[in-house]
């Protein structure tokens, strides 16, 4: 079974976090991430983003994100 991890209704600074391969995630609502590393490791089906801000982040992907708006 695979593991859905939701990120929603807070504010996360100054971390960093590894959206890596074999789960799924969902960011949002209401979230914001100020001065976060956000490493991304899985695939862009795994990434439904709902909603949320990205303040001074660094975005980093480990292979190509196909079909991500």
């Amino acid at each position: 079974m695979t593991p859905n991890i939701h990120y929603k209704e807070r504010e996360i600074v100054g971390e960093r976090l590894e959206l890596s391969k074999g789960a799924l995630y969902w960011l949002g609502p209401n979230l914001t991430l100020r001065d976060c590393t956000v490493v991304i490791g899985a695939a862009s089906r795994a990434l439904p983003l709902m909603s949320g801000q990205f303040i001074d982040c660094t975005l980093q992907a480990k292979g190509e994100l196909k079909s991500l708006r």
